[in-house]
Parts: C-alpha cells; sequence; structure tokens
C-alpha cells in the first residue's frame, strides 16, 4: 500500500469499503445473533425449574447451562462491538490521510463518486 498520493486514495476507498459496508455487514449479524441468544436463554431456564410441590428451585444443570450461555452471550456480543471498533479505527486512518494529503483526497473522492460511499447492508 502505497504512503501518499492518487495509489493511496484507491486503496483508502477499499479500506473504506472494509470499514463501511464489509465489516458493519457482519457486525449487524453479531448483534442479531446476540439477541437471539439472550432471549434463548430465557425459556430454557424456566425448564430447568423444579416445581414447589418437588422442593422448588433449579436442577443440577442449571448452573452449567447459565454459564455457558453467559459466555456464549457475551461472546457473541462481544464480537459485533468488536468488529464496530475495528471499522471505526479504520474510519480515522482513512479520515487522517484524506483530511492531510490533497491528492489522496481527490482520490478518495473520486473513487465515491465513480463506485459510491460504501454502507453497510441491513439485518435481516
Amino acid at each position: 500500500m502505497p504512503d501518499q498520493g492518487a495509489e493511496l486514495g484507491v486503496d483508502l476507498y477499499w479500506l473504506s469499503t472494509v470499514a463501511n459496508d464489509d465489516l458493519p455487514t457482519v457486525a449487524n449479524v453479531f448483534h442479531d445473533a446476540s439477541g437471539h441468544v439472550a432471549s434463548a436463554g430465557r425459556p430454557v431456564s424456566g425448564l430447568m425449574a423444579r416445581a414447589g410441590a418437588f422442593g422448588g428451585g433449579t436442577s443440577s444443570i442449571f448452573a452449567a447451562w447459565d454459564e455457558l450461555w453467559a459466555t456464549t452471550t457475551k461472546f457473541i456480543g462481544d464480537t459485533g462491538t468488536n468488529l464496530d471498533d475495528t471499522a471505526h479505527a479504520l474510519n480515522l486512518a482513512i479520515d487522517h490521510y484524506v483530511h492531510t494529503d490533497g491528492t489522496v483526497k481527490a482520490s478518495f473522492d473520486g473513487m465515491n463518486l465513480q463506485n459510491g460511499v460504501p454502507h453497510a447492508d441491513p439485518a435481516k
């Protein structure tokens, strides 16, 4: 990757595609999955509860299930957040180069005009 000039502007455009389309699209999948995993834990917890007539409380596997569920929820949520943070960091780097080199800016802006400004696909 060149460190200045028109070629850098083109490379930054493709990096912008990663930062504003690819990473957010994948992050949206993780955010959606995180919501589903979080809501899946509630009904399963009810299945592991004993009726008062049988002593109440939860079954012996509840603690292991709850720990697995919480860990899975955290990892999926953290992955989505990490992808968002990575996209943000890439955009900061792109903005720095675009605002400090006029040739880079012209090339970058030309790529945006030619190919469109990258944006994420909506979550399904």
